[in-house]
């Protein structure tokens, strides 16, 4: 009897996704459970949430809206999102020196208006303390008090690599903050 010599093939590499899908995957798992429970909690679609974590759909190319959402319900920060998927988070748009942050975005640039000095926010006052001898900006009044008068999505005041991360990008992105009034 003559038996066939069969060889096995491995079967062909299947795409291999990108490490930012399979990071976005791991925290959604350890955060929220099911993609079905990440779409009830942000108003994003489940269809969506799937084609982000086979690389199909990269989160930063979704509206800052939708993307913000996600990071507060995967309890993210933009610094975490960063470190973690090896993304870049561009800020709305090509951002002009008179024209401010669209009012849908992470955070917002301070109300117009003579504004009251306030106390710096906690996380915020930390980061200058820990950022201030690099940057001397961070040392200025105006610049003090106009990241302390930004506004976030949901409220909450970031952490310090937050804090520093929109600092960073309001450099990169030219703005200046005007001189804080004469009390």
């Amino acid at each position: 009897m003559y038996g066939a010599l069969l060889t096995m093939t491995p079967p062909p590499p299947r795409s291999q996704k990108p490490n930012w899908a399979l990071a976005f995957k791991h925290r959604r798992e350890e955060v929220v459970g099911s993609q079905e429970e990440l779409a009830a909690r942000t108003d994003v679609s489940q269809s969506l949430i799937s084609q982000i974590e086979r690389g199909v759909q990269n989160p930063t190319g979704i509206s800052m809206d939708r993307f913000a959402r996600l990071l507060d319900a995967l309890n993210w920060s933009v610094a975490e999102f960063v470190a973690a998927t090896g993304l870049e988070v561009p800020l709305p748009g090509a951002l002009e020196a008179s024209k401010p942050f669209d009012p849908k975005t992470l955070f917002h640039p301070p109300k117009r208006g003579r504004p009251a000095k306030q106390p710096l926010w906690p996380n915020l006052a930390l980061m200058i303390a820990d950022k201030q001898e690099r940057h001397p900006q961070l040392r200025e009044e105006r610049w003090q008090q106009y990241l302390n008068r930004t506004r976030f999505s949901g409220g909450q005041e970031p952490d310090e690599d937050g804090w520093f991360e929109i600092f960073q990008s309001l450099r990169r992105n030219n703005v200046e903050p005007e001189d804080w009034p004469e009390e």
